[in-house]
């Protein structure tokens, strides 16, 4: 069932769907499959347990995707000359950086979700460390397939599992889920501005990840 926070939103808008559970793409390594550069998984019991639940889940793995074995040497984000690159750590001749941009315009425009790894440089969501030249940290971003993701669906919620460590942050994230599908299943509505007036009672519930959402895609209904 879900959460009584969401059932109320998604009455109030009308977006409920009885047992139609919208398609999610999530990181493989985060649904159990051993398919890290070490072998291991990174199984998240808030995908596996909870989310599972609300939305049809389907896995992906860019690094699998391109051809990467598992286990496989691990490979880092690096800004070089101002342009971040994908190379091995202890091969930087190896660089994957145009094969993950090609695996990620290669995923279907079905998906209304994205739940990605965090902290990985192919899938996270503004939490990949990137390196200078000389190994030296220099800050975060998004990994290279996650970034392509942005790009191509600049209004499908993407988050990584840092930003679903709570009830609300899960209620708000399912939310944006069940928005973004009937924004793109009926586009000849124009009622992202009628939504937001209803929605100003729960405007304390929504977080600022939906607030900041909501104005993405109020830019993109004009």
């Amino acid at each position: 069932m879900l959460a009584p926070m969401l059932k109320t939103w998604l009455a109030q808008l009308a977006l409920t769907t009885g047992n139609d559970k919208p398609l999610v793409a999530v990181s493989a390594c985060l649904l159990g499959r051993p398919v890290r550069y070490d072998g291991d998984h990174k199984a998240d019991p808030v995908v596996t347990d909870v989310l599972a639940r609300h939305l049809l889940l389907k896995e992906v793995c860019p690094e699998v995707g391109i051809g990467m074995p598992v286990p496989r040497p691990p490979i880092q984000v690096v800004e070089i000359n101002g342009q971040r690159r994908v190379r091995g750590v202890d091969a930087p001749h190896s660089d994957v950086t145009q094969a993950l941009r090609q695996y990620g315009h290669s995923v279907s425009p079905d998906f209304c979700g994205f739940i990605l790894k965090a902290r990985s440089p192919s899938c996270a969501v503004g939490t990949t460390p990137v390196s200078d030249i000389r190994g030296e940290h220099i800050g975060a971003a998004d990994g290279e397939f996650s970034l392509t993701l942005s790009e191509r669906f600049p209004c499908v919620p993407r988050v990584d599992e840092t930003s679903l460590q709570t009830p609300e942050q899960v209620e708000n994230f399912l939310f944006r889920v069940h928005l973004f599908r009937h924004w793109r299943d009926q586009p000849h509505l124009t009622r992202i501005y009628t939504w937001r007036t209803q929605l100003q009672p729960f405007d304390a519930a929504l977080d600022q990840n939906t607030h900041d959402w909501l104005e993405t895609l109020a830019a993109h209904s004009q």
